[in-house]
C-alpha cells in the first residue's frame, strides 16, 4: 500500500512539474508572439510648428517622411509640444508625391526642388492650401502635380 501511495505522490509530482514547464514555456511564447505581432499604425497627421517660417516647406518635409495617406491632417502645435493643437485643414496628395519627395536624403535637397517645375508648383499649392484664406476651407487637394510619378 505504501508502494502505490508513494507511487501516486511522485506521478502527480511529475505532472505537476510537466504542466509548470509547460506554462512558463507557453508564457514566454505567448510574450515573444505578441511582441511581433505589434503593429504601431502610423497616424497621417502632420504637425506644423507655430514658430516656423515656411509651413508648406515643414509640410513637404513631414510627407516624405511618413508612408503614403490620400489625405494629410495639418495640426498648428507650440514649440516643443507634440500633442495636436489646432486643426488648420486636411490636404490632399497622391502617390507619386510621397515617391518624388522620399528619393532626397536632406532637406537642403528637398529645398532645392521646390524651386523649379513640379516640385515648386506642389510647393505654390501647399502654400495656397496653408493660408489663412484656405485654411477655413479645411479641404485642399494638391495631388495633381506628380500623378503621372
Amino acid at each position: 500500500m505504501k508502494k502505490v501511495v508513494f507511487l501516486i505522490v511522485l506521478i502527480v509530482f511529475i505532472v505537476a512539474i510537466i504542466i509548470f514547464a509547460l506554462n512558463e514555456n507557453s508564457k514566454g511564447t505567448l510574450v515573444v508572439n505578441s511582441n511581433q505581432s505589434i503593429d504601431f499604425k502610423e497616424s497621417n497627421e502632420i504637425l506644423i510648428s507655430e514658430e516656423t517660417k515656411d509651413m508648406a516647406f515643414d509640410f513637404i518635409k513631414s510627407i516624405s517622411k511618413k508612408k503614403y495617406f490620400d489625405t494629410y491632417d495639418v495640426y498648428l502645435t507650440k514649440e516643443g509640444k507634440s500633442a495636436q493643437s489646432k486643426f488648420l485643414t486636411s490636404i490632399q496628395t497622391s502617390k507619386g508625391t510621397l515617391i518624388y519627395f522620399k528619393q532626397f536624403s536632406s532637406e537642403d535637397k528637398i529645398f532645392s526642388e521646390i524651386k523649379s517645375g513640379r516640385a515648386k508648383q506642389f510647393y505654390e499649392c501647399i502654400n495656397i492650401c496653408l493660408s489663412n484664406e484656405f485654411i477655413k476651407t479645411k479641404n485642399c487637394s494638391c495631388g495633381a502635380y506628380f500623378m503621372d510619378y
